[in-house]
């Protein structure tokens, strides 16, 4: 009982030591390039990940969604709490949103961005032989 007074006490003064995060691997990705997106704190089978045009958010339209438990959008049976989902639609260029929703539902867990950028050109050099 001592301990569950303990934990209750650090969580009112704390917040939720357990909450989820989302994260991208990196803050900007080239046009056609696969968006890899790492997340936490999951709880339940139907919780999903999803990407936005700000300013919407999941009240409205994703782009493209999967369920964190089996990375497509057909949900397994078992939480996942930890893992990587990746998303391979060809995004323009712009900046997005990620959220993290709880259990089929909008209510929102997590939430980061990032950016589409050009594609880089790799420098080319003739030679002369």
């Amino acid at each position: 009982m001592r301990k569950f007074l303990c934990f209750l006490c650090a969580t009112i003064m704390f917040g939720n030591i357990f909450a989820a995060t989302v994260s991208t691997s990196k803050a900007s990705y080239a046009v056609g390039e696969a968006i890899v997106v790492n997340y936490t704190g999951s709880t339940a089978a139907k919780d999903w990940i999803g990407v936005y045009t700000p300013p919407t958010t999941p009240a409205g339209y994703s782009i493209k969604w999967v369920y964190c438990n089996s990375g497509n959008t057909t949900s397994g049976a078992t939480v996942r709490e930890n893992g990587t989902v990746t998303f391979t639609t060809n995004l323009p260029v712009g900046t997005y949103d990620i959220y993290m929703c709880a259990d089929d539902g909008s209510t929102v867990m997590a939430q980061t961005h990032f950016k589409v950028v050009p594609p880089t050109v790799a420098a080319f050099t003739a030679s002369s032989k």
